[in-house]
């Protein structure tokens, strides 16, 4: 029996997904239930798609949720987790937000399908890098217990959504222009709410790091 799936976000990552749905066949009702922050229409999957505005509606019968999105400042997860676990659905979050939490188990499903026991309706996925890495290393991990890993991951800015590739667009023209002289270019664009210059540097140089040395 096809799924009814609803898919909150249509940003880089929902769009992702959509097309996903629709390359490898996956067993849903075709089109997938679209929800965002306002209503409109987009072309997703190469189809013209109804956005819906994101409220309790959208929930309503739906046996699979795939977070992929924000509502304002917050990850959708955190603001419809709730609502969409009342409604019945079973809900994967693409987002940041709950993959540290205790009670929400992280899922790689060809590493540790096995934490999504009985009664589980929320699940955390890792960052894309985590994914790749974990599903190298489990046999050898199975194998030989590794202990301690020191990784340094380099990551697109297109993980920052839209807006990531926008700024760098943005600065490239001008970091070319300075080639010659180091980059002292004042920096007004907001991404995530912070300014930050990414052209030409590896990790953000005035960006603080946080916990886990994630900047």
């Amino acid at each position: 029996m096809a799924l009814k799936v609803t898919v909150i976000g249509v940003g880089l990552v929902g769009e992702t997904i959509v097309h996903c749905l629709k390359e490898r066949d996956f067993p849903c009702e075709w089109p997938p239930r679209v929800a965002a922050t306002r209503e409109r229409s987009k072309v997703l999957a190469g189809e013209s798609m109804l956005v819906e505005e994101t409220t309790k509606d959208v929930f309503m019968g739906a046996d699979l949720v795939l977070f992929a999105g924000k509502e304002g400042a917050k990850g959708a997860s955190v603001t419809w987790r709730k609502t969409a676990e009342k409604a019945g659905a079973i809900c994967i979050d693409n987002g940041r937000d709950f993959r540290l939490a205790e009670d929400v188990p992280l899922v790689v499903p060809e590493v540790n399908a096995d934490a999504i026991k009985e009664g589980v309706r929320f699940i955390a996925s890792p960052n894309c890098s985590t994914i790749q890495l974990v599903v190298a290393l489990a046999p050898v991990h199975r194998t030989t217990r590794i202990k301690r890993i020191i990784i340094s991951s380099y990551q697109s800015t297109s993980g920052w959504g839209v807006k990531g590739p926008e700024e760098l667009r943005r600065q490239t023209p001008m970091a070319l222009e300075s080639l010659e002289n180091e980059i002292s270019l004042p920096v007004s664009h907001r991404v995530h709410q912070e300014p930050t210059w990414i052209c030409k540097f590896c990790a953000p140089p005035d960006k603080n790091f946080e916990d886990f040395a994630n900047s």
